[in-house]
């Protein structure tokens, strides 16, 4: 019965002793894993996966910058200018389709800095984490990038990338 209650306890310190240090709870995405879905969508420029797999903040920050697009006139028309966005749709424009419309303006008008980026994320190779309560950063290596990191927030079980504008 002691040898029981032993094993029970150690098993309990062990998983709480992981849960602290930063491993992945049960049911939830592995910090890797994002970091792979990230590195993947962008690579294979699926700005609507990268938005879906976004951080809440990340959304919230898109959402702000088309707050103020839709009520400023100077800036639509730069984003018509600069991204090829119709003022018109702008107003109607989700969020989402903005983002994606967005990344998509941004390949049309930096296709050489784009096409770099993504041919850096697809040869990128996981290197460490730091993990903190609800917070981490990845860092990684690429073929002729040499090392990078990136903030991942924990929401509802899931490691979501923060992406800064």
């Amino acid at each position: 019965m002691k040898c029981t209650i032993k094993r029970i306890a150690k098993g309990v310190i062990c998983c709480v002793f992981l849960s602290l240090c930063g491993c992945d709870r049960p049911g939830g995405d592995s910090l890797q894993r994002a970091w792979e879905q990230y590195m993947s969508s962008f690579a294979a420029r699926d700005y609507g996966a990268l938005w879906d797999s976004m951080s809440e903040d990340s959304q919230q920050d898109t959402i702000r910058v088309l707050t103020h697009l839709k009520r400023n006139t100077q800036y639509r028309e730069s984003m018509q200018r600069k991204f090829k966005i119709p003022a018109r749709s702008l107003k109607k424009m989700q969020p989402r389709d903005f983002f994606i419309t967005l990344m998509d303006g941004t390949d049309r008008a930096l296709p050489q800095i784009v096409k770099i980026r993504s041919e850096r994320f697809k040869t990128a190779r996981f290197v460490r984490t730091e993990i903190q309560e609800h917070h981490a950063t990845v860092f990684w290596e690429s073929t002729g990038g040499g090392a990078e990191s990136m903030t991942f927030m924990l929401e509802d079980r899931q490691w979501k990338p923060v992406i800064k504008r």
